[in-house]
Order: C-alpha cells, then sequence, then structure tokens
C-alpha cells in the first residue's frame, strides 16, 4: 500500500516537472536588524511590537527560553522572524500565530526550502497587518505568506486570511478552531483559489463543529481544501513526524493552479474547483497508523467555469478535464454535478468534459432552443459533434428530451435512477423511443433495486426500446433505494461511453509516406436468396450453417400466396457482413450449427431472438451466441420465425414455429450426434413468449401433429 508521504512526494515531482514557473530574478536577501539568536540551526530575530502605535525594534530573547517565546513583554507584543540559509527565489514565508516552537518541523523544513518563517504572539488584529507590512512592504518577503495554525492559532490564521483574501498562499491548519465570522468569509478563499490543507485526529473533539463544517462549505464555494484525519488520534499531538507531505503542499502552493481558461468560456467567467469527496486510507509510516485522506492534495481536481452564451440568462457549467480525449467527447446534463458524481470523476479522468446546460428560473425547466444554442456553441469551439447525454432522477428526463430532438447528435445516453418525464418538449421520452432507436442511440441505466421509479420508469423504457429493436443495458443495484444514484462500480458505465467515442473521433490524417493500398471489400457477405416461382430457399447467416425449413411447402401452416416471397436483411452499418435482423419471413427455417465431435456434449440450444414482433434480432441475439455455446460443447440452432410485421399472430404461427422446429431437431438427434433429451430452448425479449408457450402446451401441439402422413408424427415437441 502506498504511503501518504510516498504519494505526496509523487505529485510533487510531477508538478514541479509541468506546472512551475520560470524562476524570477534573484534579488537581494532580506536583512533584519538587530542582534541574531540560533533557532534549530538558522538565524533567529526578535523583535517587540508597540502595543500603542504599532512600531517595531529588535529585542534579544531570553538565553533561558531557548529555541521557544516564553516570556511577555508589558505593552508589547513578541515577534520573530527567522531566516533560511539561502532564500527560494520570491522570498517566500510560512507565518504562525500561536504556540512558537511547537511541534516546529514544517517549519525547519520549509526553511531547508529556502523559506522564511514568521511568528507574532496576539491574536489577529491591526498588529498582524503591521507585522505583515514589516515583512513584506519593508524587508520584500513574499506578499503571499503560507499560514500555519493549530488549534488556537487556527483560529488567528483564518481571521486575517479571510480579512485579506488575496494576500494569501495557502493554509496548513493542524487540528484548528475556526470562528463562525471567518467561516462566513471563506468566499474569498475560494475566490482567490487559496488551497487548504487539515491535519487532524479521529478522536480530536473539535473535529466536528470546525474541520468538517469548514470542509463542507469551502467544497460548496469551489475552494480546494484537502483533509487528512489520522485514525485513532486525538488534539494532540499536532503536525507530522516527517514533515514533508505537509511542507510539499505548502511548496507547491506557490506555483499558479490550473492553465490557461479554454476559450469557450470568453472574457467573463467564475473559476471553481471540482473534485471527489471519497477517502483513501493510507499508511501514514511516521505516525504508526492510517488516515482518512481526501480532498485535491490526494486525488485529481478539475476546473469549473461559469459562463453565459449572448441571449442566455442563466449560466452554463463546464468542468474541464486535464487533457482532453481525442475528439473532445463530453457529456451534456442538466442536473448540478456532485462531488460523488462517481461516473462523472472517472470520466474526467478519461478527458472527457462534464457540462451542465442552462435551466431559467424563469421557467419549469430547460428550454431546448437554449440547448440548441449551447450545443453549437460548444461544437464550434471544437467539441465533439456527439455529445453523451446523461441524468440522474428527474434530469434524466430533459437528458432524453434533448437526446429525442437530436438523435443524430447523441453518441448513448447514460441515466441513474432516472424519472422519464420533462419540461423541455410536450411530447414525453417514454412516447418517443422509437427516434433513438431508429437512429441506433445505445442507453445505459443505473437503477436501485429499492428505486420507487424502477417499474414505471426505465422498466417499461426497456421493454419498449427492446421490442423497437434498440440496444439498451439496464443494472439494478440490489438493496439500494433512490439515493445514492451513482453506481457503485462505474467501469462497466464508463466503458460504456468510452467505446460510443470510437466512431466520433474523426479519420486518422494520412502519412505524408507513398498511400497505403486500398482495403479491398468485404468479402462473403450473406445475402438472401433470389425470389423465384418455387418456395422461398433460405440461406445461412453464417459459415458452415445448414438451413432446413420447417414445414413441407403444402403445409397448411404456411400462407401459399407468400411463401415465395424473399426474406429481407438489415445489415449492420459499421461492421460488413453483420446481420443485424432479419424481415419478410414466410417460408420459417432452423439453421444448425455442430460442434465438433471431440467437444460435443450431446446437448443442442434452439435461440429465438427477439424484435418486438417487428423484426428478428438474429445478430446480436443469436448468430453473436453461436461460438459462444461451441467453446462449451452445446450445438446450436437459430431460429428463423414468422412475424407480426409480416400478417402473423405470435401467440399461434411464432409458437408454432418454435414448437416445430423441436420436432425438426429432435427428429435428426441420432444423424446430428444429439441427445433427444437434452434440446433446449432460449428466447430473447420477444423471443420469450415463443420459448415458454413451447414449454407449455407441447401436448396440445403433438396431438394436432400425429397424423400417419407427418413425417415428424410421434416426435416431441417438448424442450428440455
Amino acid at each position: 500500500m502506498k504511503s501518504a508521504a510516498q504519494h505526496l512526494a509523487a505529485v510533487l515531482v510531477t508538478a514541479a516537472l509541468w506546472t512551475s514557473p520560470p524562476s524570477p530574478a534573484a534579488a537581494a536577501p532580506p536583512t533584519f536588524g538587530g542582534e541574531k539568536t540560533s533557532w534549530h540551526g538558522f538565524d533567529r530575530y526578535d523583535f517587540l511590537m508597540d502595543e500603542a502605535d504599532l512600531s517595531l525594534k529588535p529585542y534579544k530573547a531570553p538565553p533561558d527560553e531557548g529555541n521557544a517565546v516564553r516570556t511577555t513583554v508589558k505593552g508589547q507584543l513578541r515577534c520573530v522572524v527567522v531566516a533560511p540559509k539561502e532564500a527560494a527565489p520570491g522570498n517566500p514565508w510560512s507565518w504562525r500565530g500561536y504556540y512558537f516552537d511547537h511541534e516546529p518541523q514544517v517549519e525547519i523544513e520549509l526553511l531547508k526550502r529556502g523559506f522564511h518563517v514568521g511568528f507574532i504572539w496576539c491574536d489577529a488584529g491591526k498588529p498582524w497587518d503591521a507585522w505583515y507590512a514589516f515583512l513584506a512592504d519593508k524587508h520584500g518577503l513574499s506578499k503571499k505568506p503560507a499560514f500555519i495554525g493549530m488549534s488556537r492559532g487556527g483560529r488567528n490564521a483564518y481571521t486575517w486570511a479571510t480579512a485579506h483574501p488575496d494576500q494569501v498562499s495557502c493554509v496548513y491548519a493542524d487540528n484548528p478552531a475556526v470562528s463562525p465570522e471567518a467561516l462566513a468569509l471563506l468566499g474569498g478563499l475560494a475566490r482567490n483559489d487559496v488551497p487548504l490543507l487539515h491535519v487532524c485526529g479521529s478522536l480530536d473533539p473539535i473535529l466536528g463543529n470546525h474541520t468538517l463544517v469548514l470542509e463542507s462549505a469551502y467544497q460548496q464555494l469551489g475552494g480546494r481544501i484537502s483533509v487528512m484525519i489520522k485514525d485513532g488520534a486525538a488534539h494532540h499531538p499536532h503536525s507530522l513526524r516527517d514533515p514533508k507531505p505537509i511542507a510539499d503542499f505548502i511548496e507547491q502552493s506557490l506555483r499558479p493552479a490550473g492553465g490557461q481558461p479554454p476559450a469557450f468560456v470568453g472574457k467573463a467567467f467564475t473559476k471553481t474547483s471540482f473534485y471527489g469527496i471519497e477517502s483513501d486510507y493510507r499508511e501514514i509510516p511516521s505516525e504508526k497508523t492510517f488516515a482518512a485522506c481526501r480532498g485535491p492534495w490526494f486525488a485529481p481536481s478539475y476546473d469549473r467555469y461559469e459562463f453565459r452564451i449572448d441571449g442566455i440568462r442563466m449560466p452554463v457549467s463546464v468542468i474541464v478535464p486535464k487533457a482532453a480525449a481525442p475528439g473532445k467527447p463530453w457529456v451534456f446534463r442538466a442536473d448540478f454535478v456532485t462531488r460523488d458524481a462517481a461516473v462523472d470523476l472517472a470520466l474526467l479522468g478519461q478527458g472527457f468534459h462534464v457540462v451542465t446546460g442552462p435551466v431559467p428560473t424563469d421557467s419549469d425547466g430547460p428550454v431546448l432552443q437554449q440547448w440548441n444554442a449551447v450545443y453549437k456553441h460548444l461544437t464550434d469551439h471544437g467539441l465533439s459533434k456527439a455529445p453523451v447525454l446523461e441524468g440522474a432522477g428527474g434530469a434524466a428526463g430533459e437528458a432524453y428530451a434533448w437526446a429525442i430532438e437530436n438523435p443524430d447528435k447523441v453518441s448513448c445516453v447514460y441515466a441513474e435512477n432516472p424519472i422519464l418525464r420533462c419540461h423541455m418538449t410536450k411530447a414525453q421520452p417514454l412516447d418517443r423511443l422509437d427516434v433513438l432507436a431508429k437512429a441506433g442511440v445505445p442507453l445505459f441505466h443505473v437503477c436501485g433495486g429499492r428505486d420507487p421509479w424502477l417499474d414505471t420508469q426505465t422498466r417499461v423504457l426497456e421493454k419498449r426500446y427492446k421490442e423497437l429493436g434498440g440496444q439498451v443495458t439496464v443494472v439494478v443495484q440490489e438493496g439500494a433505494g433512490h439515493f445514492p444514484t451513482a453506481p457503485k462500480d462505474p467501469k462497466p458505465v464508463v466503458e460504456f461511453i468510452a467505446c460510443r467515442q470510437t466512431a466520433q473521433v474523426g479519420e486518422p490524417k494520412p502519412l505524408p509516406a507513398a498511400a497505403l493500398p486500398p482495403t479491398p471489400a468485404a468479402q462473403g457477405i450473406p445475402k438472401p436468396a433470389e425470389a423465384t416461382d418455387q418456395p422461398y430457399a433460405p440461406q445461412p447467416i453464417l459459415q458452415g450453417g445448414t438451413v432446413l425449413t420447417l414445414y413441407p411447402p403444402d403445409s397448411p401452416y404456411l400462407k401459399k400466396e407468400r411463401i415465395r416471397e424473399a426474406e429481407k436483411y438489415n445489415l449492420s452499418k459499421d461492421v460488413p457482413g453483420r446481420i443485424s435482423s432479419i424481415v419478410n419471413i414466410h417460408n420459417p427455417s432452423i439453421e444448425v450449427h455442430l460442434v465438433d465431435r471431440s467437444l460435443n456434449t450431446g446437448s443442442a440450444v434452439i435461440l429465438v431472438a427477439g424484435g418486438g414482433h417487428r423484426t428478428l434480432n438474429v445478430g446480436s441475439e443469436a448468430a453473436d451466441f453461436v461460438p459462444f455455446f461451441y467453446n462449451y460443447g452445446v450445438n446450436t440452432v437459430i431460429l428463423r420465425n414468422r412475424l407480426r410485421s409480416d400478417g402473423y399472430d405470435p401467440k399461434t404461427h411464432a409458437v408454432n414455429d418454435a414448437q416445430q422446429a423441436i420436432r425438426l431437431v429432435r427428429a435428426h438427434a441420432r444423424e446430428w450426434r444429439i441427445d433427444p433429451n437434452r434440446i433446449g430452448i432460449m428466447g430473447f425479449s420477444a423471443g420469450a413468449e415463443l420459448a415458454a408457450p413451447a414449454a407449455l402446451f407441447f401436448d396440445e401441439f403433438d396431438g394436432k401433429n400425429k397424423e400417419a402422413g407427418d413425417p415428424l408424427a410421434g416426435v416431441s415437441s417438448r424442450p428440455d
């Protein structure tokens, strides 16, 4: 397991390689008057500040104080500055307001890195302003010190920092107290993008009323706050025995966060930070314990921009990835992205932008024209022409509404515990799914098994979409309710979304060298037989298939006036030669694929594809399973049954086809090395409406088909 120290060191190295600004020109090191003493091997300068006029004068610390500050002087405030051996560029410094020399390891480490260390012994107020002016204005230390506050010192650090938010590089607080007044002013620190780090004990009695309150508020304000909670530790001891992780945070805070704003935000925008809130339980070797670590110092953080587009009153929100994936894919959604949005966090890590469209305050929901304008604005700036439409709960209905109005501009739709109602359009999503199915838009839902909307929303959509021939995946998290909406494991969702983007990425530019020879046309593409004056002869859809018609040409089960019509194949647009579905079936048949003798188990399965009785989805629900069953030694039979869309009744004609298929396979069992007692039937969606009756009413069918002239008389249609 990686320790926190190792992780933070890796972060610092990476940041130093990629985000370090050019070092400013070296300036003369600051000099301080008065007699110097030593503080842990570094030069220490003491001063007294007059409480009345705030003037400063050198002071020699009593020798019995050692490294600490213990003695008060009437009417005066004790102040200390410690100088490094060699100042770092920009003369950075840390500032502590109480408990000088208590757990000083962080300051000692900072001195080694070229920081000065400042201290004033009083609560934050006008004396702090005077001390800042003395060090920053008069002696040239950085205009943005780093604050260190332990316990009461944290209260002082936040009091001054929130009053001067543009004069702070960062705050490291250790089991701090924070005043209500400072909590109310945190917005200034967030707007100035001041990073915060709190190191606390899980048993600290003020953790819940101070750090956790501040953490929640700062997150909601869009600020960057990281928290390390040491398991089993109380209010003491403060700091870490190994100070490097904290010193790394302070040093890294000198470097600017993020890059240039993207062009699509324009000149007027608000930038905040977006990151997850999940804790990572990490080993802290120096403390001989583990800590719950969370926030942007321990996990990726992304820039969130809010901006307005001309003519649209409310803002658009875009969370920007560190580096955009090829094609610049993006998510388009109506609801605010919360910090527990596991799928969005994972997609950001893969280079997706995450966009929340505008929702006016003077209407009941999003406005179609405004969302269309956002789409145009972002795609004009290079984002993908086919975003992912996403939504949770009631917001999912709005995502579906826009997708249905723009089916050619959608790569897929992902929803969490959706409520499929919308205000964007008068027509409701569940009533217009055919638009998405026709466009081939795949859908993915993650739902709680106890979500009250599951049966009336997702289950209804699932049934209708499959009947329309569309692709829909539903993951039900057993035992879960409506919240939390995010999946426990986002990986399947992210893989589903990511693979839909490959088709949206433009073709690679040709190499400057000689052009490659053209790819030859696909060969062996299956096609239906030609219509003749004889009964139609069905053709195999997979290589090596043996096709047998179910009935003799003069069978009363057939429509003699249509038996000569040719089947119609619907081929995949993306994969040459792959049959997606078949329609116009008037001479039903089976296609048999036997396994090698060395693998044969004697079992056979008849596959009955779905398609809502409008089409027969023999690609994904039949042909794709032939190699799967082959690997297990199971012989596979693909049924090509008649459809309602071609004028047949599924309850009679199609069910009869399934029953006749079982009889036909059993009649050939010996020839095909199949055990006649191991013949099963498997139905997909609408195909199940054939498989189930076949298992229930075989006696009735067999009783009607036992005439001596029937070659299958006496052969049972019962599936095993």
